[in-house]
């Protein structure tokens, strides 16, 4: 068997191979990742915060809400609400969008009670406790920033309300007191006082289809409020 000798410019060629692909494998393997896209941001540590909110009976179903309200649909009765809510915020979490760059950052879980004084065709006391879900801050310029958030849990009414449909779909005749609960806010922080915000909220109650009381019963009120964090 022969074995050929390499002459010095073959074997140069040869450590030179070597070397490139020596550095492409380290390339490889410590190639950036690419920069997250960050949707929201997070917000400035609290644990309570505290609100009052006004609203206004709205004759919309919750499913056509949105399309009544873009589309200038809404009516209304003469039926309000007067509302003390209490929010404590219970854990934060960031989220990656799956397959994308995307991340949201600030995402909060809190826990919110409320007590709520009716006005007009109704007057009796409510009152709600619930889970709720709010994103972080998506900004708007360099002046403010929203978040949105969404409530979950029950309310309970203190009296039968009036203005309200019970089963026979007569207002006040066999009214629930006892309704799931939903919120639904747009809230608006300004940058140069972070600790207060405006929020736009849908106050709602029903049986869930049919679920804890007739399919139909229920209300919704639409309104506005301020809300203050403890920092």
């Amino acid at each position: 068997m022969r074995f050929g000798i390499l002459s010095p410019a073959g074997l140069g060629v040869v450590i030179g191979l070597n070397v490139v692909c020596a550095h492409a494998q380290d390339a490889s393997l410590t190639a950036p990742v690419p920069d997250k896209v960050i949707l929201t941001e997070a917000r400035a540590p609290s644990t309570w915060a505290v609100a009052l909110y006004g609203g206004v009976w709205t004759n919309s179903t919750l499913p056509l809400f949105a399309y009544n309200l873009i589309r200038g649909r809404l009516t209304f009765e003469n039926a309000q609400i007067a509302s003390l809510i209490v929010d404590r915020r219970l854990f934060d979490f960031d989220l990656d969008l799956p397959g994308t760059r995307w991340r949201l950052n600030g995402f909060s879980f809190e826990a919110e009670g409320t007590l709520n004084q009716h006005f007009g065709l109704q007057d009796h006391v409510e009152a709600t406790a619930a889970l709720k879900l709010r994103t972080g801050e998506i900004a708007l310029g360099s002046a403010a920033s929203m978040n949105l958030a969404w409530a979950n849990g029950f309310s309970y009414a203190f009296d039968a309300p009036k203005w309200e449909y019970g089963p026979t779909l007569i207002h006040g005749v066999d009214s629930r007191r006892l309704q799931y609960f939903m919120a639904f806010e747009t809230a608006v922080t300004p940058t140069a006082a972070k600790n207060l915000s405006a929020f736009f909220r849908l106050h709602h109650r029903s049986g869930i289809y049919g679920v804890i009381s007739p399919r139909r019963t229920g209300s919704n009120y639409i309104g506005g409020g301020l809300r203050w964090t403890f920092r």
